[in-house]
């Protein structure tokens, strides 16, 4: 057994899936709640890149956490049982509700864990009347360059004069942007945002293509009944309108998809084990 296999079969906080936390939000003027959201991205198959904008700690305007030109979707490399905590401590910030991937299927597409520092990494902000200023983002100069600028986060774990520190480092953050991926079995990936269903990535033990399913993640065991009533009556009528042939794979391939209730892992010392390390036969 090598060095880096003896590790992750005695740390738990090791995991071999990143997760992208769902969160309600307001669309057109509606409350959506975490759940609705998680089905529209299900229907969709894809996470759609964004800029993140949150408010500023400083004077409250909006300002986009994904710096640079390029919009990116985030996740979260906490192991299952850390994920599940998080969201008992900081309810208001964090939902149990998700879509995990296969954490080597989305470095082979093209993700990456992100880096934590102080802005002189990032450069200095393009203003309005510099070349290379676009407007709604914040683009910078004469540091970290462009393509790269979308992985930085702050990180600041000096307490300021009202104790107040950045430091995120608990969610072991990774991001990817969108990019055109051809698969040896289906094809072009999407241009309007990460698939679902991950390329197939080529795995030495076993010597063979593997696919990786996603795992959808809900609160409850009535919530993961719901979802699975929703995938099964609606499913023949994604299929049929749908026309993109990367697509058509990901809803044939739907129904296998593995739908876990977190409430029933809560407190549970096996959490990790309960088919989470272990990859799925899609394709």
């Amino acid at each position: 057994m090598k060095d880096w296999e003896r590790i992750r079969e005695v740390r738990p906080d090791i995991t071999d899936y990143v997760i992208h936390w769902v969160r309600p939000k307001i669309e057109e003027g509606k409350y959506k709640k975490p759940l609705e959201i998680l089905l529209d991205v299900i229907e969709s198959g894809y996470l759609k890149p964004t800029f993140a904008t949150r408010p500023s700690i400083y004077d409250r305007s909006r300002r986009p956490t994904i710096k640079g030109p390029y919009p990116a979707v985030c996740f979260t490399e906490q192991s299952l049982e850390c994920f599940i905590k998080s969201c008992r401590v900081l309810s208001s910030h964090y939902y149990p509700y998700g879509i995990a991937l296969y954490k080597m299927a989305l470095y082979h597409y093209g993700g990456r864990p992100i880096i934590y520092g102080s802005e002189d990494i990032l450069g200095t902000p393009i203003q309005i009347s510099e070349s290379g200023y676009e407007l709604g983002k914040e683009v910078y100069k004469d540091g970290l360059p462009k393509d790269f600028q979308y992985l930085w986060m702050r990180y600041e774990p000096l307490p300021n004069l009202d104790g107040y520190v950045v430091d995120w480092t608990h969610e072991r953050e990774w991001r990817c942007r969108v990019k055109i991926f051809h698969d040896r079995q289906l094809g072009n990936t999407l241009e309007e945002g990460i698939p679902l269903i991950l390329p197939a990535v080529y795995d030495n033990r076993r010597n063979r293509w593997i696919r990786f399913l996603p795992k959808i993640l809900v609160r409850s065991g009535d919530e993961r009944d719901t979802v699975s009533e929703v995938i099964t009556e609606l499913l023949p009528a994604w299929r049929e309108d749908c026309q993109n042939d990367y697509l058509k794979a990901y809803f044939k391939l739907l129904p296998k998809v593995n739908i876990i209730a977190l409430s029933e892992l809560e407190d549970n010392p096996e959490a990790n084990k309960l088919d989470w390390m272990i990859p799925e036969k899609g394709s």
